[in-house]
């Protein structure tokens, strides 16, 4: 715009007087100043279409770098993402054979918790790399994953999930510390909340209270949490939402009710 504002300003200032100074004939000065005219048009046309034409070229060449560095880095981070998960794959397969030579109830309850955490992230990782859209994960087939996963470890074959979920889906920073929340509730659900036909019911709720919000609830039939409760596990999810800057809330209400409420940078519904 700077050169085609100098070469306006310019013409205006000296091409009246220019024609002055040439003819003082009225017909004569008409005419020269319509040729005046077209001349203007003609080469601010061109001046306009080599300033534009540079320009679109300049940002096609910097959208083509920018195209070529996206695609090198979603590369290199699904090659990551798969490497972490063959890694956690890993750990838990020694977790597994680890689990036939432990003596005592207490080491094999830490080795399967340990095994649904490692599992947790393991999931994600996998959801990650096979989603088309890599670095996000709809949270209620994660959920749903997760319980699965749950059942198989912990043997409860009995145990049953209600599930109340909306499509939403989450960054991979906020996706892995949800998981590992909802591990541990789940946990919690399958060990300790049995109702009175002797098996746990769980129902998992997951919804949007508000824009940019998201709400986990995770409750059981079971006798409640136990007054001063503070197991490992209540403090992880403690530190769980916290990490995600969210708010925890355990009440008994019929059983334990665990509800986890935070935001989310961008959150898609279905």
């Amino acid at each position: 715009m700077l050169p085609y504002f100098a070469l306006g300003a310019v013409w205006i200032l000296f091409s009246d007087r220019l024609l002055l100074n040439l003819t003082a004939n009225p017909r004569a000065l008409i005419a020269l100043s319509t040729g005046k005219g077209w001349f203007y048009v003609l080469v601010t046309s061109v001046l306009l279409f080599v300033l534009v034409y540079g320009e679109l070229r300049r940002r096609a060449i910097l959208e083509a770098r920018l195209r070529q560095s996206i695609a090198e880095k979603g590369a290199l981070l699904a090659e990551l993402n798969h490497r972490v998960k063959n890694n956690l794959q890993i750990v838990a397969s020694i977790l597994n054979l680890e689990t036939e030579n432990l003596a005592g109830d207490e080491a094999r309850a830490l080795n399967d918790r340990t095994r649904a955490r490692i599992k947790a992230m393991n999931i994600a990782h996998e959801r990650l790399f096979e989603d088309a859209e890599i670095a996000r994960i709809e949270l209620g087939g994660y959920l749903r994953a997760l319980w699965e996963v749950m059942a198989e470890i912990y043997l409860a074959r009995d145990a049953k999930a209600s599930f109340e979920l909306e499509e939403i889906v989450a960054g991979a920073d906020e996706a892995v510390p949800f998981g590992l929340f909802a591990t541990e509730a789940m946990t919690n659900a399958i060990l300790y909340g049995a109702g009175p036909r002797g098996a746990s019911d769980v129902t998992i709720a997951l919804s949007s209270p508000g824009r940019g919000e998201v709400e986990l609830i995770v409750q059981d039939e079971g006798p409640g949490l136990p007054a001063g409760a503070a197991g490992l596990g209540l403090r992880l999810m403690d530190a769980l939402g916290a990490q995600l800057k969210g708010k925890v809330e355990r009440v008994n209400d019929g059983g334990a009710v665990v509800r986890l409420r935070f935001a989310v940078a961008e959150p898609i519904l279905g």
